[in-house]
């Protein structure tokens, strides 16, 4: 597991701020599932999944990972800005 304190948290925190357009607090949590990171990690790589829930997305509407997947198109676009904001803060960080 890779370590998620200090600067990886606030890039993190800042993404999503920035897509949602308000303050909010973040919640890591550990989802059980396969990724390839495993073969990154091996180089010594930190590897981070990161899925934006919108929070008012309809939890009737969050079919994620399951037959016939499927998110509302709000919440694809939130991830979509969280994701490039992230990118973007992240490649700005010195060091």
């Amino acid at each position: 597991i890779s370590e998620f304190t200090g600067e990886t948290h606030r890039l993190f925190k800042s993404a999503c701020e920035h897509a949602l357009g308000r303050e909010i607090e973040i919640t890591p949590i550990l989802c059980v599932g396969a990724t390839d990171a495993r073969f990154v990690r091996e180089t010594g790589t930190p590897v981070y999944g990161f899925q934006l829930v919108h929070p008012d997305a309809d939890p009737d509407q969050l079919h994620i990972h399951c037959i016939d997947e499927s998110i509302e198109e709000r919440m694809l676009l939130t991830c979509a800005l969280s994701l490039a904001h992230l990118a973007a803060d992240y490649l700005a960080t010195p060091g």
